[in-house]
């Protein structure tokens, strides 16, 4: 999955901030019944794409690893300009702001009387993106599941696109960072015992098109030329069925 972003005018400027995590059902609780094998965990509340909270960890949290500096505030979708920005705060590089001003066509293309005001509106907005994901190192990101065929001898699908050798790439000002999953190993492996399985291939149909809500903690950053890196922990995860959108599993990571 790749994120793109032309340049510093599209801004992460939807990062509202809210109040604490979403609350949900205790690991253990009662699940969709579309997939009664798989293990239970809690469900995301929604919020807009770009969304970040900030608060104390909720129940979805506890037995996860600990975020970076003990960072609770959550991204929801973020674009991959909120992305580039939180990977200079935890890497704890200073941003280029002034260069990333300079190539806003807000103010590379206004008249010389017109630049002092819109650089300065520019600086603001980038300031206050910046501020905004100062605390995040929780992550729900939605992604095309890429499921596996069946696998009987093992029972389990695969969900590819949690699989260690998965990157999530986010495209902005100029510059990419990636994000990798650090236990994709146990993370990609959704168990499903076998007279359940006929079930979930009937409900996704022959393309099997699904999709995973999945809840992240950022646990490392890697700095590099012209972009790093995240590893973030799968916690949790809701497969959904694309074409109908009904809940398929609700599954926690075991650790």
């Amino acid at each position: 999955m790749r994120r793109s972003c032309d340049g510093p005018r599209a801004l992460a400027l939807g990062l509202a901030l809210s109040g604490a995590l979403a609350c949900g059902d205790d690991p253990g609780d009662s699940a969709d019944a579309a997939a009664p094998a798989a293990e239970h965990a809690s469900a995301s509340d929604a919020r807009e794409p770009g969304e970040a909270a900030r608060g104390s960890p909720d129940r979805a949290l506890r037995g996860a690893p600990a975020p970076i500096d003990g960072r609770t505030g959550e991204l929801v979708n973020p674009e991959p300009s909120a992305m580039v920005l939180l990977y200079y705060d935890m890497a704890g590089i200073a941003p280029p702001i002034e260069r990333w001003v300079e190539a806003d066509s807000r103010v590379a293309y206004v008249k010389p009387i017109e630049k002092p005001a819109a650089r300065e509106m520019v600086r603001s907005e980038l300031e206050a993106a910046i501020a905004a994901v100062r605390n995040v190192g929780v992550l729900r990101l939605s992604l095309a599941a890429n499921l596996s065929e069946y696998d009987p001898s093992y029972g389990e699908f695969t969900l590819r696109a949690l699989a260690p050798s998965s990157v999530v790439s986010f495209d902005a000002f100029q510059q990419k960072v990636e994000l990798r999953f650090g236990n994709g190993l146990d993370a990609q492996t959704w168990k499903v015992a076998p007279e359940n399985s006929q079930l979930i291939r009937d409900t996704l149909g022959p393309i099997g098109s699904a999709t995973a809500d999945v809840l992240l903690v950022i646990t490392g950053v890697q700095p590099a030329q012209g972009g790093g890196s995240f590893t973030a922990d799968v916690v949790e995860y809701e497969l959904r069925d694309d074409r109908s959108g009904n809940l398929l599993a609700r599954v926690r990571v075991a650790r």
